[in-house]
C-alpha cells in the first residue's frame, strides 16, 4: 500500500475527483455534491489522506485542525473525518487507520472523530476512547459519538462546537 498526505491547498483536481468518487461509495450523493462539500468544509491547510493499491485509490480520510475543550481547557486536536474505502471487508480501513495513527503520534497531538454507534467497535480496536460526557453546542444529533485518541488525561467533560469534518 502507498499513502499520499496532501494539503487541500495543493490537491489536484484529479485527486479531488478520486476523493469524491470514494466518498460517494460511502455516502450516496452525486460527485458534484461531494466536491461541493469538500470546497465548503475543508480548509486550505487540512490534509487529504489517500491510500493506493496497485496505483488505484482504495481508501480515503481527511485530517483537520480543530479546537476542543476538555475539562474546561481548550486544546488543538486533529479531527479525523470521512473514513471510507471503495470496498468494505478488504482491510483497507484497518490499514488506513494504522498509517494515520502513526502520523498522529508523530505530530504529538491528540485526535478526535465523530462516528455513529455501529462504528464504535471498529475504532475501539485502534485504541480510540468513546467520550460519554460531552457537551456540544453545535452537534445536536445524539446518534453522533465522540471518540479521542492520543490523549491520556481523564476526560470529565468534552465540548466541541466546531465544524463537521
Amino acid at each position: 500500500m502507498e499513502f499520499k498526505f496532501v494539503k487541500n491547498a495543493n490537491v489536484s483536481s484529479d485527486d479531488l475527483v478520486e476523493i469524491a468518487t470514494i466518498k460517494q461509495s460511502q455516502w450516496n450523493y452525486p460527485i458534484e455534491d461531494q466536491l461541493e462539500w469538500i470546497k465548503s468544509n475543508i480548509l486550505p491547510n487540512d490534509i487529504h489522506v489517500l491510500m493506493f493499491e496497485n496505483g488505484n485509490v482504495v481508501a480515503y480520510m481527511n485530517l483537520v485542525q480543530v479546537q476542543v475543550q476538555v475539562n474546561s481547557k481548550e486544546s488543538t486536536f486533529i479531527g479525523l473525518g470521512n473514513v471510507c474505502a471503495v470496498e468494505k471487508g478488504k482491510g483497507y480501513g484497518r490499514i488506513l487507520m494504522i498509517e494515520v495513527q502513526e502520523y498522529i503520534k508523530a505530530q504529538n497531538v491528540p485526535a478526535i472523530l465523530l462516528c455513529k454507534k455501529e462504528l464504535i467497535n471498529f475504532y475501539t480496536k485502534f485504541d480510540w476512547r468513546l467520550i460519554k460526557n460531552r457537551k456540544d453546542s453545535y452537534i445536536k444529533n445524539d446518534e453522533i459519538n465522540f471518540m479521542i485518541y492520543n490523549f491520556s488525561d481523564y476526560v470529565d467533560v468534552l465540548k466541541y462546537d466546531g465544524r463537521i469534518f
